[in-house]
């Protein structure tokens, strides 16, 4: 997973891929543990590239979690949103 740019102040890009066909959520989440967006939610499929535009423009500056999971693993990336 890659978050770019991080830190961000509008909008960040995930780029994301799957070695496995699986469905696969990815969040947001505050410091605290409160999810403050859904940005992906569906069937994803092996090897290929996803490009998932985070809009972050009314999240406040702070520390944010980008947490991806499906059925086999969870992956939690940090991200920055400084404006």
């Amino acid at each position: 997973m890659e978050i770019i740019p991080n830190p961000f102040s509008e909008v960040a890009t995930i780029n994301i891929s799957f070695p496995y066909t699986d469905k696969a959520t990815v969040k947001i989440y505050n410091y605290i543990g409160q999810q403050v967006a859904i940005v992906f939610e569906q069937e994803a499929i092996k090897k290929q590239a996803y490009k998932i535009n985070f809009d972050g423009k009314h999240l406040n500056n702070g520390i944010y979690f980008v947490v991806v999971r499906t059925n086999q693993e969870t992956k939690i990336s940090k991200v920055v949103v400084s404006k």
